[in-house]
């Protein structure tokens, strides 16, 4: 019973397990333009953090958008109060590492107007080409995450113990 015990332990330990990494702690770096002008978020540079809306950017009196960034998902908040003033023909752009090699797909999208989000290794980007006044709505974006391999000295650590606990039984046979 304790060799099966002592094999079935052994096995264990050497199957690899790995982690998941998610973008809570990543650094994104975010860039508005519209027609031509330079980057609109103020700062341009957010930590992912789990309930904290990473961008914002507001004209008075008009458009507010806002973007949320957590583990696993992108919430983009449109909100117009003008009839004139909209963010059609602007263009999000989002930059971390940590997009590299995520899967990504649409969830849904309730913005009065056309949106379309594309990611391209490290880089997201959102193109709005049109939307309209007076409007409000909510898009929700999903990120997967990737595995990440467990470090080799947690496997390593594994045949050190199997290895000990074999000696400790051979002596106690031996015994």
């Amino acid at each position: 019973m304790k060799k099966q015990l002592l094999a079935a332990v052994a096995v264990a330990c050497l199957v690899p397990a790995t982690a998941h990494a998610g973008l809570i702690g990543s650094t994104v770096t975010g860039d508005l333009s519209l027609g031509g002008s330079s980057n609109l978020f103020n700062p341009s540079t957010a930590t992912v953090s789990a309930g904290t809306a990473e961008f914002a950017y507001f004209v008075a009196g008009g458009a507010l958008i806002v973007i949320d960034f957590d583990d696993t998902s992108l919430t983009v908040n449109y909100t117009n109060q003008s009839t004139t003033d909209t963010l059609a023909g602007s263009t999000l752009t989002f930059t971390d590492s940590a997009f590299a090699g995520l899967p990504f797909a649409f969830v849904s999208s309730s913005i009065p107007g056309n949106v379309t989000a594309t990611l391209a290794g490290d880089t997201l980007t959102l193109s709005v080409t049109s939307i309209a006044p007076l409007g409000a709505g909510v898009a929700t974006y999903s990120f997967g995450n990737t595995a990440v391999p467990e470090p080799p000295s947690a496997v390593l650590s594994g045949v050190g113990a199997i290895f000990l606990a074999f000696l400790s039984l051979r002596r106690k046979l031996a015994a």
